[in-house]
């Protein structure tokens, strides 16, 4: 079974669409939408543990990721009049201050591939996330795949020094 979905880059980072190679201007979007040409791509599912210990289970279309993303993305909701690109550099580098990395298991078709804390942990189908973050530089959203992408804990000074390869997608 599948769906028809359209997508219209609203979001902070539109991070999704520069994968799908959608216009970021809303009407040169509806325009490459009016055109009626489809594609199928992907969806992901994770399972996880959430803050009050339940088991969860989520669906998704670009990427889900763990540890200093979502210490990003809560700064990032106070501080979207700066842009997209500029909102997540600083959520990133406030939420480095704050950060403690989380020791993980990671599973993969039921397979454990990472044990240990990290600083990102990010299954994706889109390459981009957190406003041009080129996190999955060779995920595809149709090729039947999700692509993997873990950062071990590594000291403040590390990561912030690597923060530019991860804009460029060096950093594989």
């Amino acid at each position: 079974a599948y769906v028809e979905v359209a997508f219209l880059p609203l979001g902070t980072g539109a991070d999704f669409h520069r994968t799908l190679e959608i216009p970021r201007d809303p009407s040169a979007a509806i325009a490459a939408l009016a055109s009626g040409k489809g594609r199928r791509i992907d969806v992901g599912k994770v399972r996880y543990v959430g803050s009050d210990g339940t088991l969860r289970t989520s669906h998704f279309l670009n990427v889900a990721s763990a540890g200093l993303s979502g210490v990003v993305t809560r700064h990032v909701r106070g501080s979207k009049a700066l842009g997209a690109r500029l909102a997540f550099l600083f959520g990133t580098l406030v939420g480095l201050v704050r950060f403690q990395a989380p020791s993980v298991r990671l599973r993969a078709d039921g397979v454990e591939v990472f044990r240990g804390a990290i600083a990102l942990a990010a299954v994706a189908n889109g390459r981009y996330f957190g406003g041009g973050m080129h996190v999955a530089p060779t995920a595809r959203p149709d090729d039947g795949l999700l692509d993997l992408v873990v950062i071990p804990a590594l000291g403040r000074r590390v990561l912030v020094k690597s923060l530019p390869r991860l804009y460029q997608g060096t950093h594989l």
